[in-house]
C-alpha cells in the first residue's frame, strides 16, 4: 500500500510552507474548487486500472474527501445537512437504496 503521506500531503506539492491544493482552493474559490475535486475524482478512478492502480483509488478517495468536506462547510448556508450529519439508514434490502439512499440528517 502506497505511504499515506505520499497520497494525503506529497512533499513535491508544498512549497514555501504551502500546501498546492490550499492554494487551488483560495485561487478558484469554493465552488470552483469542488468542480476541480469531482474532475479529479473521475480522472483518477477512470485510469487506475491502466496506470496508478491502488494509488490512484486513494488519490481518489482524498479528492472525495475534499469535496465532502467544502460541501460539509457549506451546508448550513445552502439549507442542506452538512455531510458529516448524514447516516445512512436501514431501507430495502434489494441492494438498490446503497446507491440512492435512504440516507437520514441527525
Amino acid at each position: 500500500m502506497p505511504d499515506g503521506n505520499e497520497i494525503e500531503h506529497p512533499s513535491h506539492y508544498t512549497s514555501g510552507g504551502v500546501e498546492c491544493i490550499d492554494g487551488i482552493r483560495a485561487a478558484l474559490g469554493e465552488e470552483g474548487f469542488e468542480a476541480y475535486c469531482a474532475g479529479n475524482v473521475v480522472k483518477y478512478v477512470w485510469r487506475y486500472r491502466h496506470k496508478g492502480g491502488l494509488a490512484d483509488v486513494l488519490k481518489a478517495r482524498r479528492y472525495l474527501d475534499w469535496l465532502a468536506d467544502s460541501m460539509d462547510d457549506g451546508a448550513d448556508e445552502k439549507g442542506g445537512a452538512p455531510a458529516s450529519k448524514l447516516v445512512y439508514g436501514s431501507g430495502g434490502h434489494d441492494g438498490q437504496d446503497a446507491i440512492a439512499g435512504p440516507w437520514v440528517a441527525m
